[in-house]
């Protein structure tokens, strides 16, 4: 087995790189996620409006039609920079602006989402680029804890700020954070997308042309399926079983993030210790065992004990399987490509997402929060089943290369 302080040693310089560029990458998205509905509410806006939020927040998932031109134009620096610019314009103008729910704010809205997934795109390139067997475990450790930080930053740092000294300062300030990661930038060299036209068709037909591309696929679809799932009906469940929404809000975020960040860690050095192949299914394993807490907490009646032992044991099987995952799908890129390839498969795990959210409603109201609760461990199923077909893949490659 791998030693993995000596891996954190040897890879600092990389994890550094990593954390700047992942802080910058979730700043935005915190903003127009957990930000701006505050906002808009706070000053009147009505509801029906606050869910456009939801359409310019598409262009996270649709990011892939414009990955060719990261991959083609310039250097992924360069567009993690004029991102950046456009990150910080679009809060300052929200911030100076004041008018909340107005057509200023939400063309500064749609500037400020285009802008974060254009850089997510770049940003992401940049990792898969940097990553290797030896390291991409490590790289989502990190990649995960910062992107969450930096939501935490967004959602309750610049929230408590417009709290204590009103919605400008606390835009002003989000347009700082972006600003000082233009400037941390600075030492990413200007790396140039290697692949020359901007069509991305014959490269798109080449991967998927890969013979594991149909197991490829089906992890990006069905690995998180059954935790999504769980995910959209936590808050519910919690109201529904007579909790306060203060103790929600520290329960399922404050610890609930915290405890991602520490799973996302510990997968990391799980994926260094294992081996991505074994890794991918052994935390898949937990994460789908994790769901059960759940099941077991509303079957007892909901006691505050089982409620906080699920969402500390959920979260942190959670962190470790994004960990996994992630580290899959980056070693599923091409590196040439690796702009619109990871657009596209982190596009199909939106679209898994999105799916189980719609359906979990639906579900939970018909089934009961019990049976639904086991019904997810069930929809995680598939997505071992993938992960053991791709640890399989994995093995195979890893023998053809040692040959």
């Amino acid at each position: 087995m791998n030693d993995p302080r000596g891996e954190i040693r040897t890879h600092v310089p990389l994890l550094l790189l990593i954390g700047t560029l992942y802080f910058a990458e979730g700043l935005p998205y915190g903003v127009v996620s957990e930000l701006l509905p505050l906002y808009l509410r706070a000053h009147g806006v009505p509801l029906a409006e606050i869910g456009f939020l939801g359409t310019i927040g598409l262009a996270w998932t649709l990011k892939f039609l414009w990955a060719p031109l990261v991959d083609g134009l310039g250097s992924y620096a360069m567009w993690v920079r004029g991102s950046l610019l456009a990150v910080a314009g679009s809060m300052a103008a929200i911030g100076i602006s004041g008018a909340a729910g107005s057509p200023f704010f939400w063309a500064a809205a749609t500037l400020l989402a285009f802008a974060s997934a254009t850089q997510d795109v770049a940003i992401d390139a940049i990792a898969v680029a940097r990553s290797n067997p030896a390291n991409v475990g490590l790289v989502n450790s990190v990649r995960i804890a910062t992107y969450r930080a930096a939501i935490i930053v967004a959602g309750g740092g610049l929230s408590a700020i417009a709290g204590y000294w009103g919605w400008h300062a606390a835009f002003m300030a989000g347009s700082a954070l972006a600003i000082v990661s233009l400037i941390s930038t600075a030492w990413l060299r200007h790396e140039r997308a290697p692949r020359a036209t901007l069509s991305p068709l014959p490269s798109l037909r080449r991967w998927l042309a890969r013979p594991d591309m149909a197991t490829i696929l089906s992890v990006s679809l069905l690995y998180k399926l059954g935790d999504s799932m769980l995910a959209h009906m936590i808050k519910p469940f919690w109201v529904d079983s007579g909790y306060g929404v203060a103790e929600i809000g520290t329960a399922t975020t404050v610890i609930g993030i915290g405890c991602t960040i520490v799973g996302a860690i510990a997968g990391g050095i799980w994926v260094i210790r294992r081996g991505l192949g074994r890794a991918l299914v052994e935390v898949g394993v937990l994460q789908l065992a994790s769901n059960a807490t759940y099941a077991i907490a509303a079957a007892t009646g909901a006691e505050r004990g089982a409620m906080y032992t699920a969402s500390v044991v959920e979260n942190l099987a959670g962190g470790m399987g994004t960990a996994a995952f992630l580290s899959y799908l980056m070693t599923s890129c091409d590196k040439e490509d690796a702009a619109t390839e990871f657009a596209l498969l982190t596009a199909l795990m939106g679209l898994s997402r999105s799916l189980a959210g719609t359906s979990s409603g639906i579900l939970a109201q018909s089934l009961g929060f019990v049976a639904f609760f086991w019904m997810t461990m069930a929809l995680g199923v598939p997505g071992l089943v993938a992960a053991m077909r791709a640890k399989r893949s994995l093995t195979y490659a890893s023998s053809l290369t040692n040959m």
